[in-house]
């Protein structure tokens, strides 16, 4: 059985020296790679200096570490290249359940197809006339009756303002150019008709 380190020992450590340090600590430092096997070492503050894997024990420090690595991967091939491709018509016909004979009075059962479904649809559709566009009835502008009561209301206030004496007649004549500019801009070049 192989002799445990000296306890304390000095370390050079990025060129100053440190310790002392306990069995305990050594092995975190080691666990933690600070010390390697090259660290210069000594039992007194002023050497002899050799390598921690040179003293009696060192060598308990840096023990093998197991590796770790993942589980070789295995898969269950499922589909063999023996089996055949599902059939969705098998499927659907599976889930219907076994065919029963109808009365003569019965109407005809629709075809479980999709794309037989969607055809006869759209003959539906076609027969009743709903695939033709016809040109939508233009409707009234209110756009223009909302933008001359607001230019009359909005500028009508300014107006007040600026003929009634009540406050500052340069903020009077901004307020209607500002808000006649935005307004005619915002109706007729932000929004469409409505």
């Amino acid at each position: 059985m192989p002799s445990p380190p000296p306890d304390p020992l000095f370390l050079r450590l990025t060129g100053e020296i440190r310790g002392p340090f306990g069995r305990k600590r050594l092995r975190e430092l080691a666990e933690t790679g600070v010390i390697t096997p090259a660290t210069e070492a000594a039992e007194q503050r002023d050497g002899p200096w050799q390598s921690v894997g040179d003293l009696p024990g060192g060598a308990e420090l840096f023990p093998e570490r197991a590796r770790l690595q993942f589980k070789a991967r295995e898969f269950e091939h499922l589909n063999q290249s023996g089996t055949l491709p599902v059939d969705h018509r098998a499927l659907i016909a599976a889930a219907q359940g076994p065919k029963v004979p109808r009365a003569a009075t019965a109407p005809a059962k629709r075809p479980g197809d999709i794309e037989e479904i969607l055809r006869l649809n759209r003959e539906r559709e076609k027969e009743a006339g709903l695939d033709q566009l016809k040109p939508q009835p233009r409707r009234s502008n209110r756009r223009r009756r909302d933008y001359l009561f607001l230019m009359t209301a909005v500028n009508g206030f300014f107006a007040w303002s600026l003929f009634g004496g009540w406050g500052n007649p340069v903020f009077s004549i901004a307020g209607i150019v500002i808000f006649s500019i935005g307004i005619t801009w915002i109706m007729y070049v932000v929004m469409d008709r409505y």
